[in-house]
């Protein structure tokens, strides 16, 4: 076999791509609308309004948790605690109810008849 030569054709200059015309001249241009267009501006009161709801609710929130009753603050009557007593006189210890005894306390027993 004959070697011959093969012929190409003539080899053209290829940039890679396209672009229209005039495509860079305006694309910064284009750009810059498009983040307008997207972006809203903050406004500053609802910075505001944000953080005054905040300081608000923390407010109402401290008040109601240092001002809530404790324990200490109920207000037990007498009769209360008598009856209280009455009902559950046998969890009370002999000694304890005796060292607390007192000649007043004797006004308030009424008479059972036995």
């Amino acid at each position: 076999m004959d070697k011959e030569k093969i012929s190409l054709p003539p080899k053209e200059e290829v940039t890679g791509f396209q672009v229209p015309e005039g495509y860079f001249e305006q694309l910064e241009q284009d750009v810059w609308t498009r983040i307008e267009a997207t972006s809203k501006p903050r406004v500053l009161w609802q910075s505001w309004a944000v953080a005054a709801t905040v300081a608000l609710l923390l407010g109402i929130g401290s008040y109601f948790f240092f001002t809530s009753a404790s324990p200490s603050d109920a207000v037990l009557s007498q009769q209360d605690a008598l009856e209280y007593i009455e009902d559950n006189l046998e969890e009370f210890e002999e000694e304890l109810l005796i060292s607390n005894w007192d000649e007043t306390d004797a006004n308030h027993l009424e008479p059972t008849e036995s």
